[in-house]
């Protein structure tokens, strides 16, 4: 992805956003629940630290339960020009998205309980060195977990910031490739980053959505 490329993509993700929270970014002051989807990965914990990135906006995951107590750091590459638009809307998350690039974490190795990352990593200029950097921020015997739909890059034909291809391959492993990609260069596997990630894919209306997760060697 190029320069010219990045700037028109952060203008449409931006305009997006804009109506988006202009809709419904007021059900999003407040905590919610933590999404269901996470409890496999919590287990019999009481307390979980969860890396929420490419998080947009604000948090849409949820960030509460009554059985354990739950922090999640939701980061964004555009969390400043984010900031911007709730500003220009009044709306107040009360869980604030901070800025982090995903190739270049600033959080210590082994920080969190689960590493979360949906609809993202399509988007960054380099998802092979985003997931390694989520194995080393995430804690020995915890999780990564990826959610993303299936070929954004061929679906949107490679326009904005949707650069990147994922899907699950015939033998369960996971796939990423770009319009750009040459053998041995720009395509790889989940598991030329980490062995172990288990991939599903679930027809949804008009898409299929791509999962992963991994538990992280103690």
């Amino acid at each position: 992805m190029n320069s010219e490329t990045w700037k028109t993509g952060k203008e449409e993700e931006l305009k997006f956003w804009l109506g988006w929270l202009a809709s419904k970014g007021k059900a999003y002051e407040g905590l919610r629940r933590l999404s269901d989807r996470f409890t496999f990965m919590i287990g019999n914990k009481k307390r979980v630290k969860i890396a929420n990135l490419g998080a947009g906006p604000v948090c849409l995951i949820g960030d509460r339960r009554r059985d354990v107590k739950v922090k999640v750091i939701s980061s964004d590459l555009l969390a400043n020009e984010y900031r911007k638009l709730l500003k220009e809307l009044n709306l107040k998350p009360a869980n604030p998205v901070k800025r982090q690039d995903m190739a270049k974490l600033t959080y210590k190795d082994n920080s969190f309980d689960i590493v979360y990352c949906a609809n993202a990593l399509d988007h960054t200029l380099d998802p092979h060195k985003a997931l390694l950097e989520m194995v080393r921020v995430c804690k020995p015997g915890g999780y990564i977990y990826l959610r993303h739909i299936a070929h954004e890059g061929q679906r949107h034909r490679y326009r904005d910031l949707h650069q990147w291809n994922i899907d699950m391959t015939e033998d369960g492993d996971c796939i990423f490739w770009n319009n750009d990609s040459r053998p041995q260069t720009d395509t790889f596997l989940l598991s030329d980053i980490y062995p172990g990630f288990t991939t599903t894919i679930e027809i949804i209306p008009k898409a299929a959505l791509v999962t992963s997760f991994v538990q992280k060697n103690e």
